[in-house]
Parts: structure tokens; C-alpha cells; sequence
């Protein structure tokens, strides 16, 4: 369970957040802004699903799990398949425009995680499913969610004067060890757009990014661990940066999309049902990791990308000249000691 806190004062909003996780292998990804969306900086893992983050208009978010609800899909609402919080940090600028997003979508995680919002002008919300219905609980001059609540709440209401150094000894204050350990910690000034990262356990060292300016570099992506020596070097891509700047280049036919269709199978516990509709092709995965619906980027021929992962998919041909394997590369088969593989699944149904 993480940490997020957010407080105003005199038209400054700064928000707290503490992510904990068994898993030290982070990341940040900068998305430059196309094709309409905003652009945006993400935080999370290798597997390239985007934890929380902030966009160039000044809009955050971040996740909070360790809250068991039940919750099950209303046919009132769309499913979307991928992050639909990226597909909202892409599109919305305000808090209310979110709302309105999750009024409209389905969103599965939170039958187990709840999601706090902040945008500039210091409107927030902590949205999740509560006795089986959304829920959203707004803020006011300051909100708190997640693991060390009673300190950060504490703590905001004395605060008389805010300041990246009075939010710097909060996080402190909340910091998780053990198992569950907060692996980065994160500073969010919206209104200066500028975000500074930590790793308190490791060293007092700030990284500050001003995300305009970063964004101006064009997409890219660094790890976290490795921030001071990659700084230094040249821009990195990877799948997931690979996917944003693809999306939406080129139009494909259903006709086109039908060859990929099928199941495609490692053993019994994962497999990839492909399908295309209207012009899009997607993957529902089944594995012990990550149950759900992803949408694929189109490269070229045969190689697909994952926008809400860092993921790769590659269908190779067989003697009959039909699509009969996929090879799976990137974050999104990777484990928490940080190591990937390549995944070779093998179409068992053909259509």
C-alpha cells in the first residue's frame, strides 16, 4: 500500500506520493504530445504499466492498492482495453473531465485499488467502488489516501507553510521498509509542471524534471536506479515509448486485421485470444500476472506494439503461410528480480 497526499495553499498545489512495492525494478517514461493527446511522464515498473504520473496540463494521478472491494463491470459503461488511466491523463485536464471518464468506463482495478486525481487549480479526488457502486470522495485544501494516512494527514493539517522541503520530510515520515518497501518517492509541483524523484532508502540525491522542457526532447524513457549515469547519455526508447509514437499512423482494414486472429497458447496458465474490431487489433491476455484486454500499435507487417506496456509482439509465419506463433518480448514478461524473456506462444486455434 502506498502513499499520496496533496495540499493548496495560496493557488500552489504539491502533491506527496510514495510508491511501495516488492519490485525495485522502476522506471519514467516522457510521452511527447500528438495526434491530440497531451503529453505526459509516467511512473511504474518494467512491465510499462504507468502507476501514476502528471501531463502537461498539470493533471495527476496514482494508485493506492490493499482495498478489497467487490466490483463487477456495469454494461452501462464501456470496457477499455489497457490503462484506462493513461487513455485519461492522454485526454482530460481538469478533474471534472475525469469524472466524466470514469462515468463512462469500466475500471477494473478497483476491486482492489483506489486512485487519487489532483489537478492545477488544486481540485482533487480520491475515486474507487464502494458497496458496489463508484465512488468519489473530493478533497478540499489538502487529501490523503494509502498506507500512512494519520501521519500525512496530520502533518498537512499543522503545516503552515508549504514547500518541496516540508513535502520532502513528509515523505520521509512515511517511508515503508521490508517486504513492501517504498522503492521511489515523487514531489508533483502542477502548476510549475515539475516533477522530483527519490529513492530516501538509497541516498538524500533529487532528480528534478520540468516537464515541459523534457518533453521538448521527444519521448524517451530512463530507469530509475540508473537516472544519474542515463541523464548523461542518450535518449532510450523502449517498446512502450515505441507504441505511443506509432499510435494512430495508419488505418487497417478488418480484412487486413483477420489473419492475426486466434488463440495463441504457451501452456494451460497463459495465452492470447487476437481479435480485431473496427479497425483495431486486440489481445485478451490470460496469465497469473495480467488478466485482461490490451490494444495493439501496428509497426510494421508483423510486429505489433502494447501502448499501456513495454511489450512487443511479433507473429511468424509457418510452412502454410498462416500466422501460427506469436514471440512476446519486453517489460511485460518480465519478474520482479528485473530479467525478461522472450515468449514463444503457438496458435492452437485458426479461424
Amino acid at each position: 500500500m502506498c502513499t499520496i497526499f496533496k495540499a493548496t495553499q495560496d493557488g500552489v498545489t504539491l502533491v506527496g506520493n510514495n510508491e511501495d512495492y516488492s519490485d525495485s525494478h522502476t522506471k519514467v517514461w516522457f510521452l511527447a504530445p500528438q495526434n491530440g493527446k497531451y503529453g505526459r511522464v509516467y511512473f511504474g515498473y518494467f512491465n510499462g504499466w504507468a502507476q501514476g504520473g502528471m501531463n502537461d496540463q498539470g493533471l495527476f494521478f496514482d494508485w493506492v492498492s490493499g482495498y478489497e472491494e467487490e466490483w463487477l463491470p456495469s454494461p452501462e459503461r464501456h470496457n477499455f482495453a489497457g490503462n484506462l488511466s493513461e487513455k485519461i491523463v492522454e485526454e482530460a485536464s481538469s478533474l471534472a473531465q475525469v469524472v466524466k471518464l470514469y462515468e463512462r468506463y469500466n475500471e477494473p482495478s478497483f476491486s482492489n485499488a483506489k486512485v487519487m486525481y489532483v489537478d492545477r487549480t488544486g481540485a482533487s479526488a480520491v475515486i474507487g467502488f464502494e458497496n458496489g457502486e463508484l465512488h468519489i470522495d473530493y478533497g478540499k485544501s489538502h487529501q490523503t489516501l494509502g498506507y500512512a494516512y494519520h501521519t500525512a494527514n496530520s502533518a498537512l493539517c499543522e503545516m503552515h507553510t508549504q514547500s518541496i522541503t516540508e513535502f520532502e520530510n513528509l515523505l520521509q515520515s512515511c517511508l515503508q521498509t521490508g517486504e513492501n518497501a517504498t522503492q521511489y518517492s515523487n514531489i508533483y509541483d502542477l502548476s510549475k509542471r515539475e516533477v522530483y524523484v527519490y529513492d530516501f532508502h538509497e541516498s538524500n540525491q533529487c532528480f528534478k524534471f520540468n516537464l515541459m522542457e523534457e518533453l521538448q526532447r521527444g519521448s524517451h524513457c530512463y530507469n530509475l536506479h540508473q537516472l544519474a549515469l542515463q541523464l548523461e547519455g542518450p535518449l532510450i526508447q523502449d517498446y512502450k515509448v515505441k507504441a505511443a509514437e506509432l499510435d494512430h499512423r495508419v488505418t487497417l482494414s478488418d480484412e487486413y486485421l483477420k489473419v492475426f486472429e486466434g488463440i495463441y497458447k504457451l501452456n494451460e496458465e497463459i495465452q492470447f485470444t487476437i481479435k480485431s474490431d473496427k479497425g483495431n487489433l486486440y489481445a485478451a491476455v490470460i496469465s497469473p500476472s495480467n488478466d485482461g484486454a490490451l490494444r495493439l500499435i501496428y509497426g510494421k507487417e508483423s510486429e505489433w506494439y502494447a501502448p499501456s506496456h513495454d511489450a512487443k509482439f511479433t507473429f511468424v509465419k509457418g510452412g502454410s503461410g498462416q500466422y501460427e506463433q506469436i514471440a512476446v518480448q519486453g517489460g511485460i514478461t518480465s519478474n520482479n528480480k528485473g530479467t525478461s524473456q522472450e515468449l514463444r506462444l503457438t496458435r492452437v486455434v485458426i479461424e
